[in-house]
């Protein structure tokens, strides 16, 4: 069995509420210091003070969702984050049959962009995601969709978490590794298109054996440990 870090939607409610918490608290502190420094201020300047107020409000929540967006989608839209999660449940447990040369790890932010499931083993580094609807695949203008629903954004956050895994472990570890970005379909289909811009799609039956379908190793077992550890201590651990 794979070594897991994390499961999907664990600590979906803990970081919302810190992240309001957090929002609130600092609210209440820039009001306090305004309403304060308002005393002594001229009527116009106060409005302008108030709206610099309400400026530093809307980009903690415009970072806030940035950060967390799958945890405040549990309270803004749970019907669909109930069959997100869902699916991603679905995936981390096919993820978990993987033996115990594979590192696996769920659900967390990786500087300021949410990886759904990273797997780091001696035959490489996947960014796993799952395909966020069963609709039709299909490409128009060089751009993925499902049915109506473009996947730009998903397929360009992938690409971007790997070149970031890419440089991290160039840097602290001196190997030049390119993770592969992997979508998944949901159980039982097939999808209509196998490969889109380097990405491999996949039905969730096949993704075990495409992890495991490299024919020689690109890292060492000490370092594939290492490098899964110093992501875990540092991203998925620290919530």
């Amino acid at each position: 069995m794979a070594y897991i870090e994390g499961y999907p939607g664990r600590y979906d409610a803990v970081r919302t509420k810190r992240h309001l918490w957090l929002i609130l608290i600092a609210c209440a502190t820039l009001v306090g210091l305004a309403a304060w420094s308002a005393c002594d201020q001229p009527q116009g300047d106060q409005g302008i003070g108030w709206a610099v107020l309400g400026v530093i409000f809307l980009l903690m929540t415009v970072v806030s969702l940035k950060l967390n967006a799958k945890g405040w989608k549990r309270f803004l839209a749970p019907a669909r984050y109930a069959r997100d999660l869902a699916g991603d449940t679905e995936v981390a447990d096919h993820l978990a049959e993987l033996d115990d040369a594979h590192f696996v790890m769920h659900d967390f932010t990786f500087e300021f962009f949410h990886v759904h499931h990273l797997v780091v083993s001696p035959l490489g580094i996947f960014v796993v995601a799952r395909l966020p609807s069963e609709a039709e695949l299909s490409v128009h203008n060089n751009v993925l969709f499902a049915g109506r629903e473009s996947l730009e954004d998903l397929a360009g956050r992938m690409w971007r978490i790997c070149h970031l895994v890419n440089i991290i472990v160039h840097k602290g570890f001196q190997l030049q590794i390119m993770p592969q970005p992997i979508l998944v379909c949901a159980a039982g289909r097939t999808p209509e298109i196998g490969t889109f811009d380097g990405i491999r799609i996949l039905p969730l039956d096949a993704l075990n054996r495409e992890i495991c379908s490299a024919k020689q190793e690109t890292m060492r077992p000490e370092e594939t440990a290492s490098i899964a550890g110093y992501i875990a201590r540092r991203y998925v651990q620290t919530k």
